[in-house]
This record gives structure tokens, C-alpha cells and sequence, in this order.
């Protein structure tokens, strides 16, 4: 069996298929209020490096929180009820 992946896609975040959580909690905030999530948990990781888990994945799921800001941000609710929202493809 392969090793699950625990920084890019933790299986246990998985809530309907083909959803995981981090997208349901980006559709839940304003791009704010996602902005301040995410910043916030890549300094969680980022504070406590070497204190729970190997330092380089600690390391990874604190920069993974700067990708997932970018991934997500344009399905917070007030950007896509924005003027300038253009969805993308796959958000059809």
C-alpha cells in the first residue's frame, strides 16, 4: 500500500467525493477572511518546526498553506459574486 500523502492531500480531509474540506472552508469565507486562515496556519506550522512532526514536512505543510491561499481564493464567496469574477472551466 502506498504511503499517504500528508501534506498535499490527506485523505482524512476528504468530505463527499472529489470534495475535500479546504475547499468547502475557502466557499465558506470571504477572500479576507481565507487570506487571514491561511496566513495563520502557515505560521502554526512554520512555529512549531521540530515539535511534532519531521521538520521538512512541517516545513512543506506550511508552504503548502501559500499555494492552497492562490488555489482557492476565487471561490470565496465575495470574489465570486465580484464584478470582475471570470470563472474558470472547471468551476462551471
Amino acid at each position: 500500500m502506498a504511503r499517504q500523502d500528508q501534506v498535499h492531500k490527506p485523505e482524512h480531509y476528504d468530505v463527499f467525493p472529489g470534495v475535500e474540506a479546504i475547499e468547502v472552508m475557502a466557499r465558506s469565507a470571504t477572500v479576507a477572511e481565507w487570506r487571514g486562515f491561511c496566513k495563520l496556519t502557515v505560521l502554526k506550522y512554520r512555529l512549531r518546526v521540530g515539535k511534532k512532526d519531521d521538520v521538512m514536512q512541517e516545513l512543506s505543510k506550511a508552504d503548502e498553506y501559500i499555494g492552497l491561499y492562490n488555489k482557492y481564493q476565487h471561490l470565496c464567496y465575495d470574489y465570486i459574486h465580484s464584478v470582475d469574477y471570470h470563472p474558470r472551466k472547471n468551476d462551471q
